[in-house]
């Protein structure tokens, strides 16, 4: 009788799974604000200090991040802009405000200095670390009443400027809101603008007819505005005695051109005007002491209210 054998035979498979630097190394930003948005208050500068938390576990390994320069395509004049206006904020991103580092990509980045670096030690954890930028707006910009706004790619890079090799990225947006302004300013011929100056004295001292004192209404606004006079007094000096009728006529001359102050409501002089810059619009303005005949003597006044509207 014939016997039969069976034979088993057993394969052994030995995979081996060769890793590179790169791959032994995760890194990814873990926490960034996405949309950065303000008021903008032109007599003060804008200031925010914003982070980035990335997170890493593998070999330890260098990093940095690197900003583009936004829709004005210059590191060293970023641009917030509004659609359909030629206005533009002008900002900046820095490494810190004692420093003042622009921060760029690797387009315009020569040293550490230009972008935010960090260092990660070997982890089989995930570890995190958190740097920090500036959003800086400077005073003193004048633009039109909207929303202005930018987008900036942030990349998040292992190893050197030299050797780079990108992990993430992500898109911040910055957004400003230039509100609707009104400011007007009463000064003397040819001074600046000066927001806090809001009244302004002609003392003619003895009348005589024919005297004269002239200044400047300034008008600083973000939106077309219209500008309105109206006299206390319709168009005269009147005694403070008020048991006394006498008056003193003037001509009010307002840009070039007189005008009736008459009425017992205010006149618009000017009807869509502006907007301005930051230094305003200049409109010159006198006072001419017309023949006042027979007038007691006394002390004669009038006010004129100046009023900016805008639409």
């Amino acid at each position: 009788m014939k016997r039969s054998i069976a034979v088993l035979w057993v394969f052994t498979l030995l995979f081996i799974v060769q890793t590179t630097a790169g791959a032994a190394v995760t890194l990814r930003i873990q926490s960034i604000n996405k949309k950065i948005t303000l008021t903008y208050g032109i007599d003060s500068a804008v200031e925010i200090t914003e982070t980035i938390t990335v997170k890493h576990r593998g070999d330890a390994t260098p990093f940095f991040i690197t900003f583009s320069a936004g829709q004005s395509g210059s590191f060293e004049s970023r641009e917030l802009s509004a659609t359909g206006s030629s206005d533009s904020f002008n900002y900046q991103l820095y490494d810190n405000m004692v420093n003042k580092n622009i921060l760029k990509d690797l387009t315009g980045a020569t040293t550490d200095s230009d972008v935010l670096a960090g260092f990660f030690p070997m982890s089989s954890g995930w570890q995190s670390l958190t740097v920090s930028y500036v959003f800086y707006m400077p005073a003193n910009q004048f633009v039109g009443a909207g929303k202005y706004g930018d987008s900036v790619e942030v990349k998040l890079y292992e190893s050197t400027l030299s050797s780079a090799v990108v992990h993430d990225n992500e898109t911040v947006s910055f957004e400003a809101q230039m509100d609707t302004i009104a400011e007007v300013s009463l000064v003397n011929t040819g001074m600046p603008f000066n927001p806090l100056q809001t009244e302004l004295l002609f003392d003619f001292g003895i009348l005589e007819a024919g005297e004269s004192f002239s200044g400047d209404i300034m008008v600083r606004a973000s939106a077309l505005f219209t500008l309105s006079l109206q006299s206390g007094n319709r168009g005269v000096m009147a005694n403070t005695d008020r048991s006394d009728s006498s008056i003193v006529p003037y001509e009010f001359i307002f840009n070039g051109s007189s005008v009736d102050l008459t009425g017992n409501r205010p006149i618009d002089v000017l009807i869509g005007a502006g907007p301005s810059d930051v230094n305003g619009l200049r409109y010159p303005f006198s006072v001419i002491i017309q023949p006042y005949g027979m007038a007691t003597e006394g002390t004669y006044e009038d006010t004129i209210t100046v009023t900016v509207s805008t639409r």
